[in-house]
């Protein structure tokens, strides 16, 4: 990976990791867990596939192995369902498993797949390069330790594949829906699918369709009209042969010409179209208008009114018609030729879809909505990018969350924007990107995003854009300890945004406070943090308040005035309950009901006792042994879990209190812990 401004003309990012599969391996910053067994996608039973299997196989486990091999053939040939048979039956070899990654997207770039690559890997989100070449070197050299079998669905061109070639002893499975010529260069050889050949079409037919399909004279005309395509059998065996009559399914084959397999499969998809329950078939329409890569039943009933419920039977009875192809996790994706074959739905899909993202129209998004969706949300940005829809790439950009790819929307509205000339739309979303890679702890490129974007601010004259920008910059140097320089910038973006932007004005305050206190000026800190937590408060914006309220209790403390620590802490909490916290909602129910005393803190033993109250009552932080003591005490990064840490550190027990009363009360309280409302 690198630092800031990348890495020296030169210098090979690549690096080996030889570790055994059974013991962690660490890159860098980057700790990964033992690998666990071999992950295998479920494979379909396949129908007349064994020699294309046996080929595929015995390319991967000859002693003259290419790095991997490209698998080509036309829309509904079936290459996927051959891959995932391969895959199925060659992927235990592998210590590392399977690792699928489903190309397209994201159109020709590999950057979302390597990231989803690296996750599937165990690289923590936050840990993910921004840059492609670092997550393609970070990417090489995890699979060293662990080789795997790649398999990579629906490549659109050489360069998509290049950067995931694992290399190494890891091997590379291929899918597109035709050759790759500028694979060759890199060893990858070609290996064509063709159609079924008539006794397998028939067989594959006659394992769906009813009774009546079983005559040879109704099956051999439809297999030769299918040309071999296992996708054409497959729609008109479990829909219209299942609806209709041979002649009339035979009249309206008659009326229909399809030139090669692709052609079948999507004449075949209108036919199973026609013949589905209207319901289903428009709500097909729906998804295929939204553009949807991944299909969910919550996301699809808020696009349509419908209840989830109903929704999610209509969804079945398409895949049961083949017209869908289920997923593991309940998702459905649409076959291309399904999706050429739909009618258009009514107009507004796409823009509602659009509103659901931005949180802008009147449905709610479900919950975990972002990420369910991260594949349609790519696939959305790719589609503006493509069609220059600036202002929908700009809206994506400002609100999509992690674990969305939000750098790469962001960088690519950023670089759209620039095309169009729009400045001050280029300035927000370089802002949100200056934002999205510090949080990654990519301080070179945060620099280079918020610098550009103070740039557009000063030609716009914009103060307020160039406030934030200053303000992410301080940021950046404060988080690398160059306090005198973060200090200054902050009163600077402090002055730029006064009566322009109270948020950032309030975030820039906090930041001079959390800088000031680390430079020994708690004073001068406090000050600032109480001002910031006032604007929050009058935004209403209650974690950003209670966040303020923990910095002040830090700073109190540090200058050793514990009843005024332990009173901000206590602020924090309740603020934090008020918001619906569960961890500060169940410590403020223990307080007021006199279970705990706070203010003064708690004996070791007890606070430990606390923590494991609080843990089974909310599931929240972890439970870890201190050094010192036999107990566990509540641990995590939540403003509530260090809030509670900190009291629970905080002056000797309460006079008048017995420590083993209040252990044998907690401890009672640990046994019968629940988690409370909210």
């Amino acid at each position: 990976m690198t630092g800031p401004g990348g890495p020296p003309a030169g210098i090979d990012l690549s690096l080996q990791v030889g570790a055994p599969v059974d013991v962690a391996v660490q890159v860098g910053r980057i700790v990964l867990e033992p690998a666990g067994p071999a992950t295998v996608p479920d494979a379909p039973a396949l129908v007349g596939r064994s020699a294309e299997t046996v080929a595929l196989g015995a390319l991967l486990t000859g002693r003259a192995r290419p790095p991997g091999v490209l698998l080509h053939g036309p829309s509904g040939i079936g290459t996927t369902a051959v891959a995932l048979a391969v895959a199925g039956r060659h992927g235990p070899a592998f210590p590392g498993g399977v690792l699928l990654a489903r190309l397209g997207d994201a159109g020709e770039d590999p950057g979302p797949a390597l990231r989803r690559l690296l996750l599937d890997l165990g690289v923590a989100d936050p840990d993910v390069p921004a840059a492609e070449a670092d997550r393609t070197a970070l990417y090489r050299s995890l699979l060293a330790a662990r080789p795997a079998l790649v398999l990579l669905d629906g490549a659109r061109a050489a360069r998509h594949v290049r950067a995931l070639l694992p290399g190494g002893a890891s091997f590379a499975l291929v899918t597109a829906r035709g050759p790759l010529p500028g694979l060759t260069v890199d060893g990858v050889p070609g290996h064509p699918l063709r159609g079924l050949d008539p006794p397998a079409a028939a067989m594959l037919l006659g394992r769906d369709a009813p009774v009546p399909w079983q005559d040879p004279a109704h099956v051999e005309p439809l297999v030769r009209w299918c040309q071999g395509s296992p996708l054409a059998l497959l729609l008109l065996g479990c829909g219209p042969a299942a609806a209709a009559s041979p002649a009339d399914v035979h009249a309206a084959l008659d009326a229909t010409r399809a030139d090669g397999p692709a052609a079948a499969a999507v004449a075949a998809a209108g036919l199973a179209v026609a013949t589905a329950p209207a319901p289903a078939r428009d709500l097909l329409a729906v998804a295929a208008e939204a553009g949807l890569v991944e299909i969910g039943a919550a996301t699809l009933a808020a696009l349509t009114g419908h209840a989830p419920d109903v929704t999610a039977e209509l969804l079945g009875e398409l895949g049961r018609r083949r017209l869908l192809t289920s997923l593991p996790d309940g998702r459905f994706t649409l076959p291309g030729p399904v999706r050429r074959a739909t009618p258009a739905a009514a107009s507004g899909v796409r823009r509602r879809y659009l509103e659901l993202a931005t949180g802008r129209g009147p449905a709610a998004r479900p919950a975990g909505w972002f990420g369910t969706e991260q594949r349609n949300l790519l696939a959305l940005a790719a589609d503006a990018a493509r069609r220059q829809d600036r202002a929908s790439l700009a809206a994506l950009a400002r609100s999509v969350e992690p674990p969305v790819d939000v750098a790469w929307i962001v960088a690519l509205a950023a670089d759209e924007a620039a095309l169009g000339g729009d400045d001050a739309s280029e300035a927000a979303i370089r802002l949100r990107a200056a934002a999205v890679h510090r949080r990654g702890g990519a301080w070179g490129p945060a620099l280079r995003e918020a610098t550009r974007a103070l740039e557009l601010a000063e030609r716009l004259d914009d103060m307020r854009l160039g406030g934030h920008a200053v303000r992410l910059v301080a940021d950046v140097l404060a988080e690398r300890d160059r306090l005198d320089a973060a200090e200054r910038l902050y009163r600077t973006a402090c002055v730029l945004l006064t009566d322009r932007d109270p948020e950032q004005h309030a975030h820039a305050l906090r930041g001079l406070g959390r800088v000031r206190r680390q430079r020994g000026r708690a004073g001068l800190a406090v000050q600032a943090l109480r001002s910031a937590l006032a604007a929050y408060q009058r935004l209403g914006h209650h974690r950003a308040a209670a966040a303020a309220w923990q910095d002040i209790g830090d700073t109190e403390r540090d200058r050793g005035d514990r009843t005024r620590a332990a009173a901000a802490y206590r602020a924090a909490l309740s603020t934090l309950a008020a918001d619906g916290d569960a961890l500060a909602r169940r410590w403020t129910a223990l307080v007021r009901n006199g279970r705990l005393q706070v203010g003064s803190g708690l004996p070791g033993p007890a606070a430990a006792l606390a923590g494991r109250a609080l843990i089974a009552a909310t599931g929240e932080g972890t439970a870890t042994e201190a050094p010192d003591q036999a107990l566990p005490r509540v641990t995590g990064d939540g403003t509530a879990a260090r809030a509670i840490r900190a009291l629970t550190e905080l002056g000797e027990d309460p006079d008048g209190v017995s420590g083993i009363d209040r252990l044998a009360a907690l401890h009672a309280l640990a046994d019968r812990a629940r988690p409370g409302p909210g």
